[in-house]
């Protein structure tokens, strides 16, 4: 079947019963067939395919950011690394020529892509076509609308943008089939549906123009369904399932989630927040800057990488400098650099350290104690004597002070815990259909 004619037709079709499989039997109430015995087996969705295999243009192409407290599409890391205006149009020619377009006729619309400045987001879905075997595909514009399609041996799909729109949709030819279907509109609303052939897992969510988040995950017979005022407060409301199940679940399929408290990008960045850089680290900073115009190349190559492993804790600093410091040439130059494509990444991260609150998030906070030593220790536990109003001996009693605050918030609220709500009906499951509200 043709995805870029019946898209959300074959998304949809598991959960409507047009494919046997787990979902189905849910949803009708009929009985599982008897198990075979205690073996391991991949969980549903996580099975490897083509996707896998075009996992790091995919990443970069559906690449996630904090937008306050909700997500947006992350539209400068689609331009990272963004080819001139001549090598985008070799590179398309070339990508289309693959496809079966005629020379003369490739040429003339990889120019009118490369004019109108979209050679990230075409060179990264050209990777993606190349690499999911394409036989063939074409292009239409209308305006400010594009639309660009291809099919392969292992992978089909298309991409659609125009007027702050984007939207991707990808299909493996072979097992175990997934298929995925992601829109940004531009203006807050976000949409992902994935499912596979043998209908084993559906995920689908959705998050309003007014950041309101909603999430539907089938696994097997495993139904989850949640909703939230914003993808923060889903994370926060549902920490199990978000961070177990769903976030996994989307990298796996090629989605980049946003930064999240355990990644160690971000966990040093509050590090950073809580506790200056001392003495000796200013000392070594200040070496390696002077290092950067070092006469021995290796010397200066030497200096860069350190300066881009503390980025995060002099970023201030070197801001400063790039303003107002006198630097020689290639100083600057690998300065300027360096803050280029590092404060994108720190950009991200800030966005999430605040989406998340985690400087006032107890929960955060002890479990960062665990693992910090020396003077950023002090400082977390300053930071939490601050935050919780408790003055508490060691890392130890921070922590089986939370464990008993969330035995007794459990014990009071059982709404907050992670469960599975009632199955969605077929009706609500197929609405899917029709554009995020």
């Amino acid at each position: 079947m043709d995805i870029a004619r019946f898209p959300i037709f074959i998304l949809c079709a598991g959960l409507s019963g047009l494919l046997p499989g787990p979902t189905r039997r849910v949803l009708s109430g009929e009985a599982e067939p008897p198990a075979a015995g205690p073996i391991a087996r991949t969980p549903p969705g996580m099975k490897k395919g083509a996707l896998q295999e075009v996992a790091k243009p995919l990443g970069r192409l559906l690449c996630l950011s904090w937008d306050r407290q909700g997500i947006k599409l992350d539209r400068e890391v689609q331009e990272e690394g963004a080819k001139t205006k001549e090598q985008a149009v070799r590179e398309l020619t070339n990508n289309f020529v693959k496809q079966g377009m005629p020379e003369e006729q490739a040429a003339k619309m990889a120019e009118m892509q490369a004019e109108n400045g979209a050679s990230g987001i075409d060179g990264l879905f050209g990777e993606i076509c190349e690499a999911g075997g394409s036989r063939g595909g074409g292009l239409f514009s209308s305006g400010e609308d594009r639309s660009t399609h291809f099919q392969g041996a292992k992978l089909s799909g298309r991409m659609e943008t125009g007027r702050g729109r984007f939207r991707v949709i990808l299909s493996e030819q072979n097992e175990p089939g997934c298929q995925i279907d992601f829109q940004d509109d531009g203006d807050g609303r976000v949409r992902f549906i994935g499912c596979d052939a043998d209908d084993t897992f559906f995920l689908r969510l959705t998050q309003r123009k007014d950041g309101g988040v909603r999430v539907i995950l089938v696994r097997d017979k495993d139904v989850f369904q949640a909703q939230a005022a914003s993808f923060a407060a889903l994370r926060k409301e549902h920490r199990g399932m978000v961070e177990k199940d769903l976030l996994p679940l989307l990298r796996h399929l090629g989605v980049t989630p946003p930064p999240m408290p355990s990644d160690p990008a971000v966990k040093a960045q509050v590090l950073s927040r809580l506790c200056p850089p001392g003495d000796g680290e200013r000392k070594a900073f200040g070496d390696a800057v002077r290092g950067l115009d070092d006469n021995d190349f290796q010397a200066r190559e030497a200096a860069s990488s350190k300066l881009g492993e503390s980025y995060g804790r002099f970023r201030e600093a070197i801001e400063k400098l790039l303003r107002e410091g006198k630097l020689a040439p290639e100083a600057k130059n690998r300065l300027q650099s360096l803050a280029e494509s590092k404060g994108r990444e720190f950009k991200r991260i800030d966005a999430a350290v605040a989406a998340l609150g985690l400087l006032e998030d107890p929960g955060f906070l002890v479990g960062l104690l665990d693992e910090a030593k020396g003077p950023d220790a002090e400082a977390v536990t300053a930071q939490l004597k601050k935050v919780t109003g408790q003055d508490l001996p060691g890392a130890a009693a921070w922590r089986e002070w939370w464990e008993e605050k969330q035995k007794v918030e459990r014990g009071n609220s059982p709404g907050n815990a992670p469960a599975a709500h009632a199955i969605p009906s077929k009706r609500t499951i197929t609405a899917s259909k029709a554009p995020v509200p």
